[in-house]
């Protein structure tokens, strides 16, 4: 290994510092022996350090020759070169310019008076003189005119900076730092240094310099080793350095320096791992390690406030001279601009590169990958970090070498032991050590007197007989990892040690040399029986100590220092306490230890009692000692019986037939070799007292699953246990195994020398033989005693086998003598056994030849523990009967075979079923032999052939003999008519039970076609059930819902399919009907509106009938119709059938039979009666409109030339009123019409009576009688006449007006000429008959008259008390209702009041808050809330996300949630984001599914495998919107602790608060006492109150009710009371009462004083009191409303009401009828006179 410094020759000398200013004096001085950088004892040297301050003067490095008298001054120039510059102290003008400095540095360097540096590496460029030209100092700061010649006591000499403002400027200078070393500080060099350790020491600089980043900035370190050009980079993007005194780049290289010793006690305590990296302690690591490694170092490095990069050259030759020489150290630097590559790894501005150079050429050697991964090894917790408690893989800093992250690279010691331990917990203590300080060491350092650590223990098992730690060593071996390759599985470092979190490479334990590699409470406890078999488990442990600041490396930092207090008291832990190792005393410091694990304290004992706990379970759980070949073990359930049998604990236990240990194979039902025979000696485990056993193993019986290995135990049965008394497993489908009399020896016994193996020989001799031959029972071959004669099985008693089970060709039965009754072998109950050839062999069977009996028996299925009763067996039908002989095979006399094959046995098992199989001896001489009863439980295959839905339960061909299931229906939105089964089958036609109910049932609906359909199926749980036997599984309740039945119109049919585990299982045929008739379209139609005539019939009207979901319903759905103003033609009254496509065409059937000026209606009913939809149509407008009728005429003129029109709606001729079906009536001439012609006609002359007076005329349609018109006219003889129309009047409930007859009987005076004069006595018979009828006429007429006036006083009257009664019904409903308002606000208010009592003691906690937010969205938890939240649990970086706003206050009463909840609404869970990065954070969501680096809620939710569902809200805080006063003056009080806003109170100027005033909304929410000051940065700090708070509420008043709340309207923008009212901004108002708000603020601790408000409770007080007076008065509306009605005798009046409206109703229509009456009389009259005057003429009249 290559010295540093000093060199041997150098070692030789003394060496003195002279005074560079004196010219020889020599000061007084003191000779200390160091040694510097790297070497031994050897390389010391003596170096004569000076004690005065003047010899360390930057000024004497600077100029050797300058003059106490005068100024001195070394010029920078921006191409590399330097002027030096001497200037007279008498000739100095204190008023020098910058210009005239400049002009002289320009003369100086034309004088050639400048040198260049060995730092400039390009050429020189050019310098920009001129006007601009300015000088800094070596703080880049600007010289002023009159600033160059400083005071007396400053330096004499001064660096200055010359900058020109060209590009890329270069300042260097050979001797521009000082880094000569304090005094003492050589003593402390390291002597062990490494390569590796020295590397390491850089990189610990650079990780103490980028930790003082905050966590947001960038902490990135990159080694780069580039051998071929012999050079090494160490970049890191800490804080920097630059020329200013406190950060100054001379100290890097200034040995001793080192500011890292002052805030080493920071890093003592604090969570583990402590990553804190407080390396620094001695100040040698930047140059000492540097120049170790190379010859050359140029240190470059910036701060973030500084512009240029500070350059620091260390040249070891050069460095050796000046200290041979006894000059300062002192080296060369200067200045540059940062290049873009390192502005790009550094984006905060601030860096430090290292390059060193002229490197030792071990160096050159490395390989990239290796220092890859021990640098990873180094600063494993610092890279990758699972411990920050969000569940999560932290990066605290980022380290690469040559471009490789080092938390991408695989492999390394951590990483290859992280990935073998075992799956368990680990064992974890933290343990604290504290001694007393040392008053009397002045060189104590803070941290000397405590220090902690934590030890995690690992367990790495043993797997597959394979020892993880022997797996790691071959991983190791495989990357030449380090001088672990050399390592074996005793050698194996089994303790390592980080201090801060950076490894310490040669901590290996107390003792690594010596063997002592545990710490003592990793070692086994001595003398303890259980250890000899778990010895080696406690070599599986290895120790992981995490260590903070307190304790104390070595110089390298390669170990702890092993003479530390501390690191005695780590390495003896666990020793008992008042050993000489467990205590370590010095004076008066004795070292105490405070051991806990999971919070409970530890004695050195106890935790030498738990450690041995843990690795007990460790071993038990995870410790594989044995292998087993077996693809199919026996899975049993560890019942309780089997914990205390078997002494295991997991709950399931596999059984085995084959073991594999450490070389030693057992097999036990190996058919070729006699059984497995042991010996247990005296001492062996599972000895019961006995001084040894002969045991026979059975099985084999591993703890827990394959993939989770467990104690395993070996089952053996004593050899005076009878076969049927060892273990017994009752085989069905869930095993359970019994010990019975057999033992469970652990298996750790094979790996002692407590067994022998036995061969059969030995075993026999031991047997005894006290029974007969004689025949004692029936016991039929199981399957392995079977084989022996070479048949292929048995049967087992009372197993359930699957159906098909294919029975033995060969069932063969044997007779067992009495010897063996003991044995019990023909118990027939047992299971069978592997490996017992006894059974087999003649002493065991009887040799006498006898016959046998074999009779099968078949029952309905039995599960196994219930008994076939002796009913069953004597009625049972048997099946199948054989009789055979003994035999003899292979030697064995006494066999009986009975085949299987060729009969009904061959497909025996294929039904379900029990099976009784009886074998017995026919002959009576064995009658004192029982029968044996084999019995078989046959049960479906677990197999699925096929599946089977229908509308029953069991097999379609059983229920309804292969036809075709019946047809079920079903309609969109109700459920499916029948229940349907779905039932599976094994092939032979089983039914398979069902063992529950499927959760992954998915049911969808098909055409015929096989496309699936919108129409959706489902069914809820309570639709879905098991059936009592579990042979079905039962659908009561199929709902059929949504999507369009076009797909499958019109046959509706369609499939519904089955899905389990998304795979089709079943189909049944459905018909989907449309959904029921919900309301219908026209789909076709004439033009109807306002364009129907009547009598019209409607030649296109198509109606289809709808369902909910837009389908049109089935054909053949009756609907009915209700008509006005329409008639169906074929009178097929109005209940129809929907054709195909769910249509009515009532084309041709409809007829309009309202009038004109009328509307007709059609409307759809439902079954009940009810309008499902309803249209109205508007027939024609038309009147009729009379033109030229005079106002005035003479008696007895005619009219003529009169015209009556058809008018429409626009005022127009209706031109279309033409034909025969379109004529006038004439009341003056009811037996002429006349007809229209283009909607007009000329009427023919009008006689006009003769008699004066007014004259009226009515005019009709024929057909439709609403069309009518009057005409009136004034008769007189001499007024000239004059047209004008007339219109109808109405009665309208006055005195009725008698009509005017329609024509009048003409004067006799004003005759028309035409009329013939008859003689008196012509037809007189004629005569007396329209006399006679006249009288009749005028009689009636007169009595009609008379008894008008009497009912036209009885309508009035009864209209009168109609019209009273009314008055008082309306007054009465007045008050009820006003009363019910009343009673319903006193139930709210009541509820309102009860909630606002209850307020006053609601604890609406933080927590319970936070767990409501967490249940939010669909699933629960997945709301952008419930993420956030959970992501600043798990301390995640949310950026500029604040939070919720539901967790950004509290209230101290919870009744005041409510106006505040109110008024935010759904605002309440909006996320609060202080800038756009905030919301960039909560948007960012890629549409492709995948992430890229940039952190996002929806990326954290990504990571722990949820998705954000649903819309959320967001706030970004607005500073415009902040609160701010019109005055000026500041938002709030700076003295007041809780920052209330200074808003003015409302009400009038100078005037009281209104009523109620609580406060503004922003004053009653408080923030947490942990936010009371957050501030929130924009142009200056906001408190919440100011910027969120009052952008959330602005200026919303709190007042105690609405009453108040609406009295003060008049002074507020927005307000909110107590009980529910609200007033927006926008006037709008909202009242709500009773309801408990879902979210709400938190209750917080009161943040007032006494006095300084109005408390809480007297605010309740205030609200309840005004609540109870509202209450009070009103609380008996409910028995006013009851006496109110009482005396009004409001039913009663209402049955007078009813009364008189329909006497009334009676009345009139009386009135009607005579009003008629007396017109059809005048009518009468007025054709009688006409007859009269026709016939006699108009004498006769």
């Amino acid at each position: 290994m290559m010295e540093l410094v000093p060199t041997t020759k150098m070692k030789r000398k003394l060496l003195r510092l002279e005074d560079i200013g004196g010219g020889g004096q020599e000061d007084r001085s003191v000779r200390r022996r160091v040694n510097l950088v790297g070497g031994g004892e050897d390389s010391g040297l003596t170096v004569v350090q000076h004690q005065q301050q003047q010899k360390q003067d930057f000024s004497r490095v600077a100029s050797s020759s300058s003059a106490a008298s005068g100024y001195g001054f070394v010029v920078l120039l921006p191409d590399g070169s330097v002027v030096k510059l001497q200037i007279d102290g008498e000739k100095a003008d204190p008023g020098l310019s910058v210009k005239g400095f400049v002009e002289l540095v320009r003369r100086k360097l034309s004088l050639g008076s400048s040198s260049n540096s060995k730092l400039q590496q390009t050429p020189k460029r050019k310098i920009y003189w001129g006007s601009h030209v300015m000088i800094q100092d070596l703080s880049h700061n600007l010289l002023e005119d009159g600033a160059f010649f400083p005071p007396r006591h400053c330096e004499p000499v001064r660096t200055l900076l010359l900058q020109d403002g060209g590009p890329d400027p270069f300042y260097a200078y050979k001797g521009l730092w000082n880094v000569t070393p304090e005094t003492g500080v050589l003593d402390v060099l390291p002597q062990d240094y490494t390569f590796f350790s020295a590397l390491a020491d850089e990189l610990d600089n650079s990780l103490q310099a980028v930790w003082e980043l905050s966590p947001d900035k960038s902490r990135l370190i990159c080694v780069d080793m580039d051998n071929t050009a012999g050079k090494l980079t160490i970049f890191d993007t800490g804080k920097g350095m630059d020329s200013t005194p406190e950060h100054s780049i001379s100290k890097w290289g200034t040995i001793g320096s080192s500011t890292s010793r002052n805030v080493l006690s920071d890093a003592v305590g604090g969570p583990p791992p402590y990553l804190k990296p407080c390396f620094g302690m001695y100040g040698f690591g930047g140059i000492g390690a540097g120049l170790h490694l190379g010859g050359k170092i140029l240190v470059s490095s910036k701060t973030r406030a500084s512009k240029a990069v500070a350059m620091l050259q260390i040249d070891k030759l050069s460095l050796e001279k000046e200290v041979t020489a006894g000059k300062l150290w002192q080296t060369g630097g200067g200045f540059r601009d940062p290049d873009d590559k390192e502005l790009h790894l550094s984006p905060h501005g601030s860096f430090t590169k290292v390059e060193i150079t002229d490197l030792n050429p071990e160096i050159l050697n490395w390989k990239v990958d290796e220092v890859q991964r021990r640098l990873k090894d180094f600063y494993f917790p610092y890279i990758q970090n699972d411990e920050g408690g969000s569940g999560r893989t932290a990066r605290p800093v980022t380290i690469m070498v040559n471009g490789m992250d080092l938390a991408e690279v695989l492999g390394g010691e951590v990483a290859v032991t992280n990935s073998l331990s075992g799956n368990g917990e680990p064992f974890i203590i933290e343990v604290e050590f504290t001694k007393a300080k040392d008053k009397t060491d002045a060189r104590q350092v803070a941290g000397e007197d405590k220090a902690h650590a934590r030890i995690t223990c690992h367990y790495f098992p043993i797997t597959k007989g394979v020892e993880a730690i022997d797996s790691i060593l071959e991983k190791l071996r495989e990357e030449e990892s380090g001088e672990l390759c050399e390592n074996d599985f005793k050698t194996f470092p089994r303790v390592v040690v980080r201090r801060l979190g950076r490894l310490l490479p040669d901590a290996r334990g107390p003792d690594a040399r010596a063997g002592r590699m545990r710490l003592p409470f990793m070692e086994p406890r001595r003398g303890s029986r259980s250890s000899e078999a778990h010895q080696q488990c406690f070599q599986r442990v290895k120790a992981f100590i995490d260590t903070d600041a307190g304790f104390v490396p070595t110089h390298s930092k390669m170990d702890l220092l092993s003479k530390h207090v501390f690191t005695e008291a780590l390495m003896s832990l666990g020793l008992p306490q008042g050993t000489p190792k467990s205590e370590k005393k010095g004076g008066a410091a004795v070292v105490q230890v405070h051991i806990q694990k999971e919070g409970n304290t530890l004695t050195p004992e106890g935790l030498c009692q738990e450690f041995r706990k843990w690795v007990q379970y460790s071993h038990v759980h995870f410790d594989e000692g044995a292998t087993f070949d077996e693809e199919h073990p026996v899975i049993c359930f560890n019942l309780p019986h089997n914990k205390k049998e078997l002494g295991i604990q997991e709950d399931v236990f596999r059984i085995l037939k084959t073991m594999k240990t450490r070389g030693i194979y057992m097999k036990v039902d190996d058919q070729n070799a006699d059984p497995i025979r042991l010996k247990l000696l005296k001492g062996a485990p599972g000895l019961q007292g006995e001084n040894q056993l002969y045991v026979t193993v059975e099985c084999f019986v591993c703890e827990g699953l394959a993939e989770s290995p467990g104690e395993t135990k070996i089952i053996c049965r004593p050899m005076d246990v009878p076969e049927s008394q060892g273990y017994q497993l009752t085989d069905s489908d869930e095993p359970i195994f019994h010990l019975q009399k057999s033992r469970a020896i652990p298996l750790d016994i094979l790996h002692t020398e407590k067994y022998q193996i036995l061969d059969e020989g030995t075993w026999r001799k031991q047997e005894d033989k006290i029974y007969n031959k004689s025949p004692a029972s029936v016991e039929l071959l199981n399957a392995e005693e079977a084989l022996k004669f070479e048949t292929d099985g048995g049967l087992a008693d009372n197993v359930v086998v699957s159906a098909g089970f294919p029975l033995p060709k060969e069932l063969i039965a044997v007779v067992r003598p009495k010897s063996s009754c003991g044995w019990n072998f023909g118990d027939s109950t047992g299971t069978s056994k592997s490996g017992i050839i006894c059974r087999v062999n003649q002493k065991t069977i009887v040799a006498e030849f006898m016959e046998m009996m074999l009779e099968v028996r078949f029952v309905e299925f039995l599960p196994p523990d219930m008994k076939v009763s002796q009913q069953q067996m004597e009625t049972t039908k048997v099946i199948y009967t054989c009789k055979v002989k003994a035999c003899t095979r292979c030697n064995i006399k006494g066999l009986y075979c009975f085949p299987t094959e060729k009969s009904i046995l061959d497909s025996l098992f294929n039904r379900v079923g029990t099976y009784l199989f009886s074998f017995s001896l026919i002959s009576s001489k064995y009658d004192g032999v029982p029968t044996t009863i084999v019995r078989v439980n046959v049960a479906a295959d677990d197999k699925v052939d096929y599946w089977c839905l229908c509308s029953h339960p069991g097999d379609c061909q059983t229920s309804h003999g292969g036809q075709s299931a019946k047809t079920v229906k079903a309609r969109l939105g109700g459920l499916v008519e029948d229940f349907l089964y779905l039932s599976k089958f094994d092939k032979y036609g089983n039914r398979i039970k069902f063992l529950s109910v499927p959760n992954d049932l998915h049911l969808e609906l098909a055409n015929t076609e096989g496309k699936v359909l919108e129409i959706s199926a489902s069914v809820g749980k309570e639709g879905l059930m098991l059936m009592k036997d579990k042979s079905a599984l039962e659908f009561t309740g199929i709902e059929v819902s949504g999507g369009n039945s076009l797909q499958i119109a019109p046959t509706y049919k369609a499939t519904l399919r089955m899905h389990l585990s998304n795979a089709l299982v079943a189909t049944f045929n459905l018909n989907v009907l449309p959904g029921e008739l919900v309301y219908a379209i026209v789909k076709e139609h004439d033009p109807l509106h306002n364009c129907l005539r009547p009598h019209q019939i409607v030649q296109k009207f198509v109606l289809q009938a709808m369902d909910e979901y837009g389908n049109a319903v089935e054909e053949g759905q009756k609907i009915r119709l209700r008509l006005d103003g329409f008639q169906f033609q074929d009178k097929q009254g109005t209940e129809r059938k929907a054709d195909a496509h769910g249509c009515l065409d009532l084309g041709g059937l409809l007829k309009i039979t309202a009038q004109y000026n009328s509307s007709c209606k059609i409307a759809v009913l439902s079954d009940l009666g009810e309008p499902l939809w309803e249209e109205e149509y508007n027939t024609l407008r038309r009147s009729l409109q009379v033109k030229n009728v005079p106002k005035e005429a003479n008696v007895g003129d005619y009219l003529e030339g009169v015209v009556v029109e058809v008018i429409d709606e626009n005022g127009n001729v209706d031109r279309d009123m033409h034909g025969f079906s379109h004529t006038l009536s004439l009341n003056w001439n009811p037996d002429s019409t006349v007809p229209l012609k283009l909607g007009s006609c000329t009427l023919p002359p009008i006689k006009l009576p003769y008699n004066s007076g007014t004259w009226f005329g009515m005019v009709s349609h024929t057909c439709n009688l609403e069309l009518y018109v009057s005409l009136q006219v004034e008769l007189n003889p001499t007024q000239a006449l004059v047209v004008t129309p007339s219109s109808p009047s109405h009665w309208d409930g006055a005195a009725p007006q008698i009509p005017s007859p329609t024509r009048s009987s003409p004067a006799l005076t004003s005759a028309p000429s035409f009329f013939v004069k008859r003689e008196p006595g012509e037809d007189a018979d004629l005569r007396v008959e329209y006399c006679r009828q006249l009288e009749v006429i005028i009689q009636r007429n007169q009595e009609h008259r008379k008894r008008l006036p009497y009912l036209d006083s009885k309508v009035s009257a009864t209209k009168e008390e109609l019209e009273r009664l009314k008055e008082e019904q309306r007054k009465v409903d007045e008050e009820v209702a006003r009363y019910e308002a009343e009673d319903s606000a006193a139930d709210a208010l009541s509820n309102s009041l009860i909630l606002q009592k209850s307020a006053l003691h609601v604890q609406y906690t933080n927590a319970q808050l936070i767990e409501f937010l967490q249940s939010q969205g669909n699933p629960p938890g997945s709301h952008a809330s419930s993420i956030l939240l959970e992501a600043v649990l798990h301390n995640e970086d949310v950026g500029d996300v604040m939070g919720v706003v539901a967790l950004m206050g509290g209230v101290e009463y919870d009744l005041l949630n409510r106006p505040l909840v109110d008024f935010l609404g759904d605002r309440m869970l909006m996320i609060v984001c202080r800038s756009e990065a905030g919301l960039r954070y909560l948007e960012g969501s890629p549409a492709s599914g995948t992430f890229n680096e940039e952190k996002s809620l929806h990326e954290y939710a990504h990571r722990q495998n949820k998705a954000i569902t649903g819309r959320f809200r967001s706030i970004l805080l607005d500073e415009a919107a902040f609160y701010r006063r019109a005055d000026g003056l500041p938002a709030y009080d700076p003295d007041d602790p809780h920052m209330l806003l200074k808003i003015d109170p409302p009400g009038p100027p100078g005037g009281p608060c209104p009523e109620g005033f609580l406060g503004y909304a922003v004053n009653l929410l408080h923030p947490s006492p942990n936010h009371l000051r957050d501030q929130v940065m924009f142009d200056r700090p906001y408190v919440l109150r100011e910027s969120l708070y009052f952008q959330l509420f602005r200026f919303l008043q709190v007042y105690d009710t609405k009453e108040n709340l609406m009295k003060a309207r008049p002074y507020l923008l927005s307000g909110a009371s107590l009980d529910g009212g609200l007033i927006f901004e926008d006037g709008s108002f909202q009242f709500c009462a009773g309801e408990e708000p879902a979210v709400r603020f938190p209750l917080v601790p009161p943040p007032f004083e006494a006095g300084k408000r109005l408390a809480g409770s007297a605010i309740l007080a205030a609200a309840v009191e005004t609540f109870e007076a509202k209450q009070n008065g009103v609380h008996s509306s409910v028995q006013k409303i009851k006496k109110l009605l009482q005396e009004s005798g409001y039913e009663q009046m209402k049955a007078k009401i009813c009364e008189l409206e329909g006497k009334l109703s009676k009345e009139m229509a009386k009135v009607e009828v005579i009003l008629k009456d007396l017109a059809n009389l005048a009518v009468a009259k007025e054709d009688l006179l006409w007859k009269v005057q026709e016939k006699f003429g108009p004498g006769n009249y």
